[in-house]
């Protein structure tokens, strides 16, 4: 019997495969870590920045944004000292609609409004659906992110913070133009 060239090759790419599996298989029946356990801690999302919630930055970059303890309105604090300068949004004095309290805030891009959401509702892990409210810091007024659904996920404002797209649930995409 006569072996050729290309049959020795296979054997020298398949052999170092096979060592490595048996290795691999050798330390999971001896109780070691997986290679996925061993990386996991290096990964997204374990290794997420960590994000500091209801922290919103101004536009001025002098002062920075906060919600409040007990969530009743939005602080705006100096960078420097961390002290309270004022109040941008107190929601018992909003016209139109009235709420007690947020959740939690995103300043649109051009500063002009306010998305506020609350009454949150975990669906897995980092998504959720809640109440959002679009408030106008001009005119004050506050009013529902839509008039069709009463919970949304993933708001996000566009460039020109005309025009706010999220996702109903129903999982489609809607954009609210009212604003």
């Amino acid at each position: 019997m006569t072996f050729s060239y290309h049959y020795f090759n296979m054997i020298e790419l398949r052999l170092p495969a096979l060592v490595a599996a048996i290795a691999v298989s050798a330390s999971m029946a001896a109780g070691a870590a997986t290679p996925v356990e061993e990386i996991s801690p290096y990964v997204y999302p374990r290794n997420a920045a960590a994000k500091a919630p209801g922290i919103g930055q101004m536009l001025d970059a002098d002062t920075y944004l906060t919600l409040s303890d007990d969530g009743k309105t939005i602080e705006r604090r100096d960078v420097k000292s961390g002290k309270v300068t004022g109040t941008l949004v107190d929601f018992a004095s909003t016209r139109e609609t009235v709420i007690e309290s947020a959740e939690g805030f995103e300043l649109s891009p051009d500063g002009s409004k306010v998305l506020i959401w609350r009454d949150v509702r975990p669906i897995y892990r980092h998504s959720f659906t809640a109440s959002y409210y679009v408030y106008e810091l001009r005119s004050k007024l506050l009013r529902p992110l839509s008039a069709k659904f009463s919970q949304q996920r993933r708001p996000v404002f566009a460039p020109n913070s005309r025009v706010i797209a999220f996702v109903g649930p129903d999982n489609n995409i809607y954009e609210e133009t009212r604003l």
